[in-house]
Parts: C-alpha cells; structure tokens; sequence
C-alpha cells in the first residue's frame, strides 16, 4: 500500500472483504467494557441502587447487557406479551418478577406502547426504582423511550447513565479492533480520491508516512459519535483494488518493510451513498418516530401507536423499505442505521421531538 493508488483502480469490497474488514461487533467484548465501568461505578457489581443506561439506537446495548446478566446470574426481566394493561394489572404483574434478587432489562423501550393503555407497564416500574422497592437492578433503554418518558414524569428520581460518543480517536481504535485481535496484523486504510492516510490515525513509521486524512473526525461528526451507524457509513465506503490477492484471500500481506498488513481504501463521505428520499409524508414520519420510541415495532403495533390504519401502515413500510430506510426482522420494523441520521433530521425538521444524542 505504499504506492499510490488510483481511485479508478478500486472498487467496493465482497461481501467476504467486508466480513474481515468490518465486520458485525464481539459483543462479548462489549459485555466485558461494559462490566468493568459497572465495576468502577460499584465494586463487585453490588449496585447500591438501580442503574438505567440510556444510549441511542445502534450503539450497541442490548446485547452486552443480557451476556452481562449471563455472567454474573442476573435474571433477565422479559417484556409481557400484552402491553396493554391497568395499573392494577401491572402492578400484579410486576409482583411475579424476580425483583427480589439483581435483574437486567436490555432494553426498556420493549415495555410500553405509546397508548393511554400501553404506559403501565414501564411507569410501574420507574415508581418502584425511585422509590426503592426492588433490588438494585441494570436497565437499558433506548434514548428515544427515555426522551418520552423523561417528559412524562419529568421529576422521577433514577440513576442515567449515558454512554458517551465516540470521536476520531475512539473510532480509529474501535475499527481497527474489528477485524479481529491483537495478534493480528494492522488495519490500514488510506483515502480513494488522494491516498491520505485514515487508518492509522496517527503516524506509525513502521506503516510509512504519508498525509493524514480528518475522515474519521467527519465520520464521528456525521455519526453523532455513534458506533454502530458510523460503522454502517463505514462498510458502504470501504473499497479494494479487485486484484488484491490479500483481501480476495485471507486480507492480509506484506507491506514495503515486511510487516504483515490488511489494506483497503475508504471513499469520501460526500461520495457514500447513504439512504435518503427528497419528500416524505406525515404518515410515514410517524411511523419512523414510532418505530424509534419503541426500539422495533410489529405492524400492528404500529396500526395501534400511530391511530393509522393496517393498509396505510404497510403502505408506508412498504415505500420506506424500498428506499433503505427501514427494515423487517426479529424485533419487527426497525430503521436502519445507514439511513438514521438523515430520519433523525427529518424528524426534527417536521417538528418531532427528538433524543437528545
């Protein structure tokens, strides 16, 4: 990768590349961060109250947070199947809970639905972590449900946290990390259009010299320091001469000095094409705003949240999935997270009220 590179002499990378290039997250990694600040924040993970963890969409919580349940026993608090309930039905609800004993909710947006009916659940919850009638238990909860639910009961006193976003730095380290461990050799990733350098971040002149591009300071910019949507730009960028043998193969070779390098190149972000559309109508806003307050929704759910009926629901699921920016899967309709900045400005542009990450 020493030599300059035209950019007429890439193009995208296989969906083999890009497995060993960027691939998905070790969650298992994440647990591991994640309990060592729950360590700081109290030794031996004997919380003196309990904790909500409030991040946004796609950086990464859920997950990390049920392997961290796994690993200490925690018991892992399962939504109900009907959201719809009364007070007192979530009351006796909630009694059923293995409350007594530390829990985990990976994420508390799958508690409630936005309907005068739908709020029990959650708000049952909350007044009895305020008001410390459970043990101490780890909550995790989207920063859209938290931002409804912040206004709701705007004095309810419980412990936040936030994870804090990530800039160029942290991006550099958490990419080069993905492609596998330590023991592997460097990732190395140099500009399409002019060939500065991005990855490393910093000069390691073992690696050769060279310019140094502020991709990832536009990417962490572009991102809002979110990880999980940085790396979604980032895998839509990333390109690779197609002789490349290293990367057809295992993505690894020699550099000039005999170092054991993967190289690839990224494109400018002006250039990523990323899902957006020029109009969009109030129904299908709402559908997006719905979708993000509870983390994933059914098409009936939605039908019930939006007060839409099921044909123009799946109607405008329908238009918003053939343009990229929604997706159907396990937790149903979920946006996705290359099309998520554009749907956060959209929303807020049309009045909506946002997260504040």
């Amino acid at each position: 990768m020493g030599d300059l590179v035209g950019q007429s002499e890439i193009a995208a990378v296989t969906q083999l590349q890009l497995r060993r290039l960027a691939p998905e997250p070790d969650w298992q990694a994440r647990a591991s961060a994640l309990a060592n600040a729950l360590e700081e924040a109290a030794p031996g993970q004997k919380l003196a109250r309990s904790v909500l963890l409030v991040a946004p969409p796609f950086s990464g919580l859920c997950q990390p947070l049920g392997l961290l349940a796994e690993r200490y026993g925690w018991q892992v608090i399962e939504p109900p199947e009907d959201l719809l309930m009364s007070p007192d039905a979530a009351a006796v609800w909630w009694d059923r809970q293995p409350l007594d004993q530390p829990w985990v909710i990976p994420e508390l947006a799958k508690f409630w639905l936005r309907n005068y009916a739908g709020l029990a659940a959650i708000r049952e919850l909350l007044n009895r972590v305020a008001s410390d009638q459970c043990a101490p238990g780890v909550v995790g909860c989207s920063s859209w449900c938290w931002s409804f639910w912040q206004r709701y009961l705007p004095d309810l006193p419980v412990t936040v946290q936030t994870l804090a976003p990530m800039g160029a730095e942290e991006l550099a380290v958490w990419l080069e990390s993905l492609p596998g461990n330590a023991s592997r050799p460097p990732l190395r990733v140099r500009m399409a259009n002019n060939n500065d350098w991005v990855i490393p971040l910093k000069d390691r002149p073992a690696l050769g010299a060279g310019r140094h591009s502020t991709y990832l300071k536009d990417l962490a910019a572009l991102s809002r320091g979110n990880p999980g949507v940085a790396l979604a730009i980032w895998q839509r960028a990333l390109r690779a001469r197609p002789d490349d043998a290293q990367l057809a193969g295992d993505g690894e070779a020699a550099s000039p000095t005999g170092t054991a390098t993967r190289d690839c190149w990224v494109i400018p972000l002006e250039q990523v094409s990323l899902p957006e559309v020029s109009t969009v109508s109030r129904p299908m806003t709402s559908v997006l705003h719905s979708i993000l307050l509870h983390a994933g929704l059914t098409t009936d759910r939605l039908a019930l949240v939006t007060a839409l009926t099921s044909l123009d629901v799946l109607r405008a699921l329908r238009w918003l999935e053939r343009y990229e920016l929604v997706a159907n899967g396990e937790d149903g309709w979920q946006v996705t997270a290359q099309a998520y900045p554009w749907i956060r400005r959209q929303l807020q542009g049309e009045g909506y009220p946002v997260d504040g990450f």
